[in-house]
């Protein structure tokens, strides 16, 4: 597995495009930063990536800030857009005209997905 030639790599290396660095462009590094290039690969002109990460994994951004800097050729960089869960959410909350949407990404989705300090300290 990592081969060109490899069904696995051979999927995603027709996508390679100007967007993604030289260096970045073998199938070795392709799998070193799987999780990130799957989805740099779809930048072009016509398109942006848009990860979404939540806020308290840092490790996860500083990937998603290094991948900016290091992966993307320079003049692409404003097609990778990072967001925080908590940060779209907020905004959705504010957007929304639409009350029980409102409750249910301020309750339900929110409950679901992401760890409440308060709600811990009180079981």
């Amino acid at each position: 597995m990592g081969e060109e030639g490899d069904p696995y790599i051979d999927r995603f290396l027709p996508r390679w495009r100007s967007a993604i660095c030289e260096e970045y462009k073998s199938a070795d590094k392709f799998l070193d930063h799987y999780q990130i290039m799957r989805n740099l690969v779809h930048i072009d002109q016509n398109s942006f990536v848009v990860f979404i990460y939540p806020e308290e994994n840092h490790r996860i951004r500083n990937s998603a800030l290094d991948a900016r800097s290091n992966i993307l050729e320079k003049g692409w960089e404003n097609r990778f857009i990072l967001f925080a869960w908590e940060d779209l959410l907020s905004e959705l909350q504010h957007r929304l005209n639409d009350q029980g949407l409102v409750n249910y990404y301020k309750q339900d989705f929110s409950g679901k997905y992401f760890f409440d300090e308060e709600k811990e300290v009180e079981r």
